[in-house]
């Protein structure tokens, strides 16, 4: 077990943080009783959520641009040094397997950041595709692991941080690549486990963010989650995910399946944003993090279900993700089949959602 995984978790626990998960691979839920600070950091200054859950498996070699493009759907060989990408690993028949981030951090080099729980089963399928390419794989979370800064103020925050020494050399062994957030800028800080507690030591204690704040401003971006709002077995275009997909680039796995719908056709179903109005009683139902699926209706009959909901207020309504029939996705919909019971609550397309070239 990483000895520095578990006195993170120690410094977490002496901070006042509550912790899930097993010793050394805990993720923090809030810092205190309630996140309403940390959700304010992360709108209007910037919060910091340290993400060991996340493993990083680098990909290094001559070739490993090109050993990416054929496996993820996003566009990885224009990708620039210093950034992060999101991306998709697909089944052939084009439904969604593992939801990745690509760090570069070198021109032949990425770290793929896998969903928590899922490295294990992401580190097989590189494996598994790798033929004859030039490229090495690696564990790089058993050397370093991954810190996000999120907030209007991320630029600032992360060039105080250069500024203390975490960049001063190549010798340091940190790495800053910019990053997104919706529409809140973002960077990825990755650095030695033997520098992380210096790392978030510097930072003011206001600044430490956990998941349930992270998850509320999330689903407030209108950003969806695998194993939240959808999950393995969904179709890119199912999931809104616009910005992980490329429909330019060559040959990838699921490339077929992906490309047909787009340019023939819409899915059944998929995620749209939903407003709910504030003064509605139908939000006496609601709480964070939503303990399970809400359904929805449309002129009395079932046409969905409100998968995700967050507690932050956009003037007269609150947000939400939910899984609704393509044939209503313009429409607005009821919590309850009487419509005459609850207001209707507004549904609008999700920031990264896929248009088709006719739309």
């Amino acid at each position: 077990m990483n000895e520095w995984a578990i006195r993170l978790d120690q410094w977490h626990a002496s901070r006042g943080a509550a912790l899930t998960g097993e010793p050394g691979a805990g993720q923090v839920l809030r810092y205190g009783s309630t996140c309403d600070t940390e959700i304010k950091a992360l709108q209007e200054q910037c919060g910091l959520l340290e993400r060991k859950a996340r493993w990083l498996l680098e990909v290094q070699g001559p070739e490993a641009a090109a050993f990416l493009q054929g496996l993820v759907t996003q566009e990885v060989k224009t990708q620039p040094v210093g950034s992060v990408r999101p991306g998709l690993i697909c089944s052939s028949k084009g439904k969604v397997e593992h939801r990745v981030e690509l760090l570069r951090p070198h021109e032949e080099t990425f770290w793929v950041s896998c969903e928590p729980g899922e490295g294990m089963a992401v580190g097989r399928l590189l494996d598994q595709f790798h033929v004859r390419e030039d490229v090495t794989f690696s564990l790089k979370s058993r050397t370093h692991l991954r810190m996000d800064l999120v907030g209007p103020q991320t630029a600032e925050i992360g060039a105080s941080l250069e500024q203390r020494g975490f960049l001063s050399s190549p010798s340091s062994g940190c790495f800053r690549m910019t990053a997104s957030f919706g529409n809140l800028p973002a960077e990825a800080w990755v650095v030695p486990w033997e520098r992380s507690l210096e790392f978030l030591e510097v930072l003011e204690p206001g600044l430490l963010v956990g998941e349930s704040a992270w998850e509320a401003v999330r689903i407030s971006q209108g950003l969806p989650r695998i194993g939240v709002e959808f999950g393995a077995g969904n179709f890119a275009q199912e999931a809104a995910l616009g910005d992980h997909i490329s429909y330019t680039k060559g040959c990838y796995i699921g490339q077929e399946p992906n490309a047909r719908m787009y340019h023939r056709g819409h899915p059944n179903w998929e995620l749209v944003g939903v407003g709910i109005p504030c003064s509605t009683a139908s939000t006496e139902r609601l709480s964070f993090p939503l303990p399970e699926p809400v359904p929805l209706y449309f002129e009395g009959e079932a046409c969905g279900e409100l998968r995700s909901f967050s507690p932050i207020r956009h003037q007269e309504e609150w947000r939400g993700i939910a899984w609704i029939r393509h044939a209503v996705a313009q429409q607005a919909l009821n919590i309850s089949p009487t419509p005459e019971d609850t207001e209707p609550w507004r549904l609008f397309a999700l920031p990264h959602h896929i248009l088709r070239p006719t739309q």
